[in-house]
């Protein structure tokens, strides 16, 4: 539910018909993803932070601040739980904890214009990228150099 500026996740039981607040927040939103798998919630606000939040019980696991980076979009990858951060340069990947993993200039990739993830059969996660000038890459979340 979105109010303004604020944003508010709740899960409901609908055979009790009872909700619960598992996070809010009173920053500006730049972005957010909700993995129900890893009962986490990654969002980016506008002070150049990105949140973690655990589901099951609302606290909040780690904020994190982004050197001065606005977040645009994040992912949480299927098998492993990865929370990738894309900034305009950078791309974060922190675990399911939200430690930081890695920190990648994107200067090679150009400009993103989009990206996905996806898992191989193997069960490793991969993230692709799509530039401005229609060129794709893929790299392995875990090792991404």
């Amino acid at each position: 539910i979105f109010y303004n500026d604020n944003f508010n996740i709740y899960t409901m039981n609908l055979q009790i018909k009872q909700s619960n607040l598992v996070c809010c927040s009173k920053s500006k939103i730049s972005c957010f993803e909700i993995a129900n798998k890893f009962h986490v919630v990654a969002y980016g606000t506008y002070d150049c932070h990105i949140h973690f939040v655990s589901m099951s019980n609302g606290c909040e696991i780690k904020d994190f601040e982004l050197n001065g980076k606005l977040a645009d979009s994040i992912i949480i990858t299927e098998s492993w739980g990865f929370i990738v951060c894309k900034t305009d340069s950078h791309l974060f990947i922190f675990n399911v904890n939200g430690a930081l993993i890695h920190r990648i200039k994107t200067d090679n990739y150009g400009t993103i214009s989009s990206w996905f993830q996806f898992s191989s059969l193997s069960g490793f996660d991969y993230i692709c990228i799509k530039n401005e000038e229609n060129y794709f890459g893929v790299f392995e979340v875990m090792y991404p150099d």
